[in-house]
């Protein structure tokens, strides 16, 4: 077995010689811009393996030394203290750590440093002689600690905020806390750095180069029913910062020896790297990716809208994806049973570089069931952009019924003081959604009227509401009133929903006409 970074090293190295492990994350440097003639903030990240019997160095099972961990992290605390002296640094930001380690750390980097300590496993240094705290706050739910500095240096109001993210492998929601935490501050500066356990890779390049700062640990990949020896790699370390113009950069990094904190390059091909081959969704915070047409004229934001306004849905998740070489894809997510994603599948499968995969999802917003995604080389979008055209034009009438339901989904969706709750309405209309979606891509407009009649026919939901207005069916459901000045049964007048069904109803019956006026 290679080593995966020349900083890793193999299992086999660490079972012969356990004091070549340190963590199974590399350190890594960045030098924040705090604008011209002002200089850089220096940053070093580190997550310290807080225990090395889920390690992605330590071999499974392995009679882990006494003392090994103090051990490590007297080494750790050294190793930082050299990088004060040969990168400048004046924020040193630990994540999975123990408080077993600050001694050390009080030892090597000395009076002139303050440490917070956080009992979710981060600990935040910096250096008082250049930092003057103004404020500080830790997020025990996120893993965040948040510290607003005053620099002496530069005269400028940062906010540096300590994370150590939830696993997951679908960016968007990490990406909207994290943006509002970098623009939601009067702060000058704002910069968010740690172990994101989201994957980051450098935007608008894509030169070829080990980006590994992590390894996966192997009861990871003993449950994934790989062998107990793999070292999976992984990219998570990093982050992004606010520029005084509000506009949001990717920090670029570098990784740094754990003993001497000098700066180390893998200059090794791909093939000699030897590193995990998958591509992951990638944290798209970056600007380039506000601005720049990446696949079929669009970014990546207005294509995944677009693709939600074309497949009548309102989850999929559109993103850059990177393997662990920096070789770049486009991801698209689909939603559980999508027979979109298996059209794409059918018309791509035997292309080559193409990934087809069931991921599981670790937010409870995302469901529990494994998501359909499709990974399309950078070079290949164009091939993934035509067989996602054909898919919508072979389920163009389910996808427009789903989506004109899923309209009045968010219209019921959105509250009014003078409106009574439509949990019963949604909830039902999600279930009729979720029928038109997972329809046969060659449904017929006589197919889906079914659909919807057979809906409206069935019982409605058991609630206080229902039995109040003696409510029998999911037609009489649609037709109760939410006004609170009007009675919510009145005979004669329809509701919102129910005109809305009507017509995709009489459109229904008419196919040429559906095409026309329900997109």
């Amino acid at each position: 077995m290679t080593r995966k970074h020349p900083l890793f090293p193999t299992f086999q190295e660490v079972a012969d010689n356990a004091d070549l492990a340190r963590s199974d994350h590399l350190p890594v440097l960045t030098k924040v811009p705090l604008g011209e003639k002002k200089g850089s903030l220096n940053i070093v990240s580190l997550n310290i393996l807080g225990h090395e019997g889920c390690s992605g160095v330590h071999p499974l099972g392995m009679e882990i030394p006494e003392g090994h961990t103090l051990k490590r992290y007297q080494h750790i605390a050294s190793g930082l203290a050299n990088s004060i002296k040969k990168q400048a640094v004046d924020v040193i930001l630990l994540q999975e750590a123990d408080k077993s380690i600050v001694p050390y750390l009080k030892e090597a980097l000395g009076k002139g440093w303050e440490i917070i300590i956080d009992d979710f496993g981060v600990i935040s240094c910096y250096n008082n002689e250049r930092l003057v705290l103004q404020g500080t706050s830790g997020n025990k739910e996120s893993r965040i600690r948040s510290m607003a500095f005053q620099d002496t240096h530069s005269g400028l109001s940062i906010d540096v905020h300590n994370i150590w993210g939830l696993y997951s492998p679908f960016p968007h929601h990490m990406e909207k806390q994290y943006h509002a935490l970098l623009t939601k501050t009067k702060s000058d500066l704002s910069v968010i750095m740690g172990d994101t356990n989201s994957r980051l890779a450098p935007p608008g390049d894509h030169t070829k180069r080990n980006l590994t700062t992590g390894i996966i640990p192997p009861i990871i990949a003993k449950a994934n029913g790989l062998p107990f020896d793999t070292q999976i790699t992984d990219h998570p370390d990093g982050g992004f910062y606010r520029e005084k113009g509000g506009i949001i950069r990717q920090l670029p990094t570098e990784t740094l020896d754990f003993d001497t904190a000098d700066v180390v390059m893998d200059k090794r091909s791909e093939t000699d790297a030897n590193v995990w081959p998958e591509y992951r969704m990638v944290m798209c915070l970056d600007n380039y990716y506000q601005e720049t047409a990446i696949i079929a004229g669009r970014t990546i934001f207005a294509y995944e809208d677009e693709l939600n306004h074309e497949f009548g849905q309102n989850n999929l998740v559109v993103r850059m994806a990177s393997d662990s070489f920096n070789n770049k894809a486009v991801a698209i997510r689909f939603p559980n049973n999508s027979e979109a994603f298996q059209l794409i599948k059918n018309e791509l499968e035997e292309e080559a570089g193409f990934q087809f995969r069931e991921v599981q999802p670790t937010d409870f917003k995302d469901g529990t069931q494994p998501l359909p995604c499709v990974f399309a080389p950078i070079e290949k979008v164009a091939l993934l952009h035509r067989a996602v055209q054909k898919a919508v034009s072979e389920t163009v009438l389910k996808n427009q019924a789903a989506q004109r339901i899923q309209l009045e989904i968010n219209r019921l969706s959105t509250p009014h003081w003078y409106l009574n709750d439509a949990s019963d309405k949604i909830n039902s209309l999600k279930e009729l959604k979720t029928r038109l979606s997972t329809a046969a891509a060659d449904s017929t407009a006589e197919d889906i009227l079914s659909i919807i009649k057979t809906w409206e026919a069935e019982e409605a939901p058991a609630s206080q509401n229902t039995k109040q207005y003696n409510i029998n069916n999911k037609h009489q459901l649609m037709g109760v009133h939410r006004n609170i000045f009007f009675s919510p049964i009145r005979p004669g007048k329809s509701t919102e929903t129910q005109n809305t069904l009507q017509w995709l109803k009489d459109k229904l019956g008419d196919k040429p006409d559906l095409n026309a006026s329900v997109s």
